[in-house]
């Protein structure tokens, strides 16, 4: 196991995206990866300090450990460190946590 010691920024979340997996009567069943992730759900590994808008504190969404569900698109950034798939979010894109 790689220990990745990176610290987000300030309003930021860096998150392990999940490969598509399907639980049935409690099997839990791994899907294919992708090259390019389309999967939506990623585990909370490291949360920057708290967003500061118009002098006021943001609460912060996710705590590490947490499964998040999120939206692509514009902002999202994938990376590759020790043969993990990461994600950096912001707190707008988080959408649901588990």
């Amino acid at each position: 196991m790689v220990w990745i010691m990176l610290k987000p920024n300030r309003g930021r979340y860096l998150c392990e995206i999940i490969q598509g997996e399907t639980e049935i009567n409690g099997i839990t069943i791994a899907q294919p990866k992708e090259d390019n992730p389309k999967n939506s759900k990623a585990k909370v590994i490291a949360v920057g300090s708290p967003e500061i808008k118009e002098d006021k504190e943001l609460s912060i969404v996710a705590k590490v450990g947490d499964m998040v569900h999120y939206k692509q698109g514009m902002g999202t950034r994938y990376t590759e460190i020790g043969g993990r798939k990461l994600v950096f979010l912001r707190r707008d894109h988080i959408l649901a946590r588990e």
